[in-house]
């Protein structure tokens, strides 16, 4: 739709651009709108409003706090080394932007409505243990597809001076883990309707990425933004995780977590050892850690219910299992 509305003026440069996703946006809320209106009709609540409002407002502060983690790297970057540098560490951060839109905001999209339901079930502390470790299953295999292979990839796909971009790509996508764990944890404020409180917590981490911005930036530059990143979703996850418990305790199953993330651990440390490769030789042993950390994070991780669902669902495990069985 944006292309489409962009037709009309694609003469104009960055202003087609800016005025073409304008257009589309418009357009889009137009149509959702007249459909919403056809179907529920159109009414006003001062009360509800005045509800919504207390609830909601405190949820604009919290981005403006998710602005500040994510962009204020990059103007510290600029003030202290340069445009160059800035070049280097958003390329990079592009990598880890791909872990958000290829396996978190899928699960969002479904886990944030079904999640309030889950929470009036008498299972509900079991489910939401299980969840939290196929939401990892999940962020961890493609985090360490996106960290295996980022340098291969900057390597055809970017000059070479982009390069040493690699090197910082698996920070920030640990970095978008821990995001993703707070975005879990904070269900205990929106059960409870303390949004007030979720946006102090996510302060914390902003006022943390702030303060180590600029104290690593200055000296070790893209290295320097990439663990102050780190550093920044570290503080604002554990601040919204106490504070989340205490409204709505929740079993995470913090070791199996942990196992998980400890055979991907491994399998990434020895591709890290092993150096410079030619392309051919990385892709090929990057590809078969990969496909190793996923049969031992199967077997290691879950349990023999989950890993015969798994064998129901995907046919590899079966085929897998049915040649050791016959050896």
């Amino acid at each position: 739709l944006s292309l489409l509305a962009a037709l009309p003026i694609l003469r104009m440069g960055v202003m087609g651009v800016l005025a073409g996703n304008l257009l589309a946006t418009t357009i889009s809320a137009a149509a959702l709108s007249a459909y919403l209106f056809r179907e529920v009709g159109f009414a006003f609540s001062p009360t509800k409003l005045r509800a919504m409002a207390r609830f909601g407002y405190p949820l604009m502060l919290v981005y403006v706090g998710n602005f500040a983690l994510v962009f204020s790297d990059r103007y510290f970057l600029n003030h202290f080394h340069g445009a160059r540098d800035v070049g280097l560490y958003s390329l990079a951060y592009k990598f880890a932007f791909v872990l958000s839109a290829f396996a978190a905001t899928p699960f969002q999209m479904v886990w944030a409505p079904q999640r309030f339901m889950i929470a009036k079930r008498p299972d509900a502390p079991a489910v939401f243990r299980r969840v939290f470790l196929y939401l990892n299953v999940v962020l961890g295999i493609v985090a360490l597809g996106i960290a295996l292979f980022a340098r291969d990839v900057i390597a055809v796909m970017a000059d070479p001076a982009f390069q040493p971009a690699y090197h910082v790509v698996p920070l920030l996508v640990v970095a978008q883990i821990i995001h993703h764990w707070a975005g879990y944890a904070n269900l205990g404020f929106f059960l409870r309707e303390r949004t007030g409180d979720f946006a102090r917590s996510s302060f914390i981490g902003a006022a943390a990425v702030l303060v180590l911005n600029l104290l690593l930036i200055p000296r070790w530059g893209v290295q320097g933004a990439a663990w102050a990143t780190l550093g920044g979703y570290a503080a604002r996850f554990a601040a919204v995780y106490v504070a989340a418990q205490k409204h709505y305790p929740i079993d995470y199953g913090w070791g199996e977590v942990a196992r998980f993330y400890a055979v991907l651990g491994v399998a990434f440390g020895v591709r890290a050892r092993l150096g410079e490769l030619p392309l051919v030789a990385s892709v090929g042993t990057s590809a078969l850690l990969a496909v190793a950390a996923v049969i031992v994070a199967y077997r290691v991780v879950l349990n023999p219910e989950e890993q015969a669902r798994i064998r129901r669902t995907i046919p590899w495990p079966r085929r897998l299992v049915s040649r050791e069985a016959s050896g």
